[in-house]
């Protein structure tokens, strides 16, 4: 199990220069990684329209994670 100190340096360490996710296979799973799956989509969906809506955006194929 990861303690949630782990995730906070683990995420603390990772680049900011690029929000690119990739392609629709890889912008799914960017979802599924975040561990929404057991929720249901209607759950998700209310919590990314009460967090300001979608976490990602695309240009043309590509798929990036927003970056308020």
């Amino acid at each position: 199990m990861i303690s949630d100190k782990e995730y906070e340096d683990y995420v603390k360490s990772c680049p900011v220069q690029s929000s690119r996710i990739g392609g629709k296979k890889e912008a799914i799973q960017a979802i599924k990684d975040m561990g929404w799956g057991e929720y249901g989509i209607e759950k998700m969906k209310q919590s990314f329209n009460e967090d300001g809506g979608y976490p990602i955006y695309r240009i043309g194929r590509i798929y990036y994670w927003r970056s308020d």
